[in-house]
């Protein structure tokens, strides 16, 4: 048996003073061992999802979120509608009018709507956002016809759009020949 403690000599090995090495040894080849399953099990989701940003990862975006302006009068139109339909679906249809007329500010405001297109817009939707909060269950005729003159109000928006889109006409008539 090696005494550990015994002070080296000249004729004496290092690895012979210290049994050391095979336990490093040991705990290389184990650390390797645990590695490997560590790669191989992987750190991954067991599902796979199909997000693809951090975004969607930390957001939940309902499918009712309108893509744009004119998404968001459609979707509204459409809500609309379904109140005017009796059926079992009205209170999702009434639930998903609120998202939207609480979101259009929002959507409007990624437009390039001026500031004093927008703010109608957005005083509109704070007024109903408020009234349709303390309505419980259906809503009343005259709350339909305000969310009516809503959309139309968004629709005036869109017009709005449009019309800065379109270049105006060139006139060749006042141009001089040359």
């Amino acid at each position: 048996m090696i005494n550990r403690f015994r002070p080296a000599t000249a004729d004496s090995s290092p690895l012979r003073r210290f049994p050391a090495p095979r336990f490093v040894a040991k705990l290389f080849s184990l650390g390797t061992a645990l590695c490997l399953l560590a790669v191989l099990s992987g750190c991954s989701p067991e599902e796979p999802t199909s997000k693809k940003t951090l975004f969607d990862e930390d957001h939940y975006v309902p499918p009712h979120w309108p893509s744009d302006i004119n998404d968001l009068a459609e979707k509204i139109a459409i809500r609309v509608e379904a109140l005017d339909a009796s059926g079992a679906d009205q209170a999702d249809a009434i639930a998903e009018l609120k998202d939207l007329i609480i979101w259009a500010p929002e959507i409007a405001a990624e437009t390039d709507l001026t500031e004093e297109q927008w703010n109608p817009l957005y005083q509109q939707s704070e007024s109903l956002r408020a009234k349709l909060k303390r309505s419980s269950g259906e809503l009343p005729a005259g709350q339909v016809k305000e969310i009516r003159d809503f959309h139309q109000e968004i629709l005036q928006a869109i017009e709005l759009l449009q019309a800065a889109e379109t270049p105006p006409p060139v006139d060749f008539s006042s141009q001089d020949p040359a």
